[in-house]
């Protein structure tokens, strides 16, 4: 199998792990595209592993010749429609496998019917394998594959004492205000606000934080803002340890419809607060993993959470996590037909 991605970063991008544990099963490789900071430089361990990782302009330049040239069947992990990589799919001719990260529009179910070559599309929830057969796509062709979470499930212990007000919201996107206020950053400083004894930690992937602070510092809630760069595996799992909750609150959809940092969450046993505009959002409601958010006119007073609400999600979360871990998520390799590895 040839894996293919736009959106690759080492240890840092939720579709590098997924990715990494296909490809751990099988000696396939891996065709991408750099995009965020901090990537590594393609080096000869990457050679050897067979990870061909390039920046955008470079990987876009190589991309035909690389899906037309290849003996193998491609998984292509498509964030967005593109009529370029279409096309160029088309023309190469192999099977096509693709994992979708977005809601399926009609926009979307039209471009994905125009794949040739298409053997399957793999998505994250049941509402989107009902969009896209509501809209006529064939639906033998789709599978329901849960998305995994970069952690190993911990296991539980009751006696452990109640938790504090300790969150973290590890889906950075800096930039302008605006882009602030649609993926919930300045919601979640309002959080701060309103309770006083929260801190809030988040991993960074881009250095835009200068309007954030200055506006954390404008409400005075900077002391208890904690904007980190991520050193290696060990410290974002230590993050999650010390976290009580982990919030994730765009107010509009400009995201992956199933949050990896959620699902990171749920194997350290961690409750989360989601914004009700998430499509994951009705899971969350349903089997009762966290909280939703449905009005943002009003600000989310942890205090609200009770420690019997607190250990009651718990052992919810205990019995649904199950579904997204790596094991479970490598069945996706059970659907390949006729692989030349």
């Amino acid at each position: 199998m040839l894996y293919i991605s736009e959106f690759f970063v080492n240890k840092k991008e939720a579709v590098s792990n997924q990715i990494e544990l296909l490809r751990s099963s099988t000696s396939s490789s891996l065709f991408a595209a750099a995009i965020f900071m901090d990537q590594a430089k393609l080096n000869r361990q990457d050679l050897k592993a067979k990870r061909f990782i390039f920046p955008l302009k470079a990987y876009l330049f190589l991309l035909p010749f690389v899906a037309i040239f290849s003996k193998h069947s491609i998984h292509y992990f498509e964030e967005e429609p593109n009529t370029r990589r279409q096309l160029i799919f088309n023309l190469a001719r192999k099977p096509l496998y693709i994992s979708m990260y977005r809601k399926p529009f009609k926009e979307y179910v039209d471009h994905v019917k125009k794949y040739k070559y298409l053997k399957k599309i793999f998505v994250e929830l049941e509402l989107h394998k009902k969009i896209l057969i509501e809209h006529d796509f064939p639906e033998q062709k789709i599978e329901v594959i849960h998305t995994p979470s970069l952690f190993r499930a911990i296991s539980f212990d009751d006696s452990k004492e109640m938790p504090g007000q300790n969150l973290i919201f590890a889906s950075w996107n800096g930039g302008t205000i605006e882009k602030l206020e649609e993926r919930g950053l300045l919601y979640a400083l309002q959080i701060l606000k309103e309770n006083p004894k929260a801190e809030l930690v988040i991993p960074l992937r881009d250095n835009q934080t200068k309007i954030y602070l200055a506006e954390a510092a404008e409400i005075g809630v900077e002391q208890r803002l904690h904007l980190v760069l991520v050193k290696d595996y060990e410290h974002l799992t230590q993050l999650y340890k010390d976290c009580d909750y982990v919030i994730f609150l765009p107010k509009k959809k400009v995201t992956k419809d199933v949050p990896n940092s959620v699902l990171d969450g749920f194997m350290h046993l961690k409750p989360c607060v989601i914004s009700h505009v998430i499509d994951f959002a009705e899971v969350v409601s349903r089997n009762d993993l966290g909280i939703v958010i449905k009005d943002f006119s009003e600000v989310f007073n942890l205090t609200k959470i009770s420690p019997l609400d607190y250990k009651r999600m718990q052992h919810k979360i205990l019995n649904y996590r199950e579904l997204h871990s790596p094991e479970k998520y490598k069945e996706i390799i059970n659907h390949y037909e006729n692989i030349n590895y």
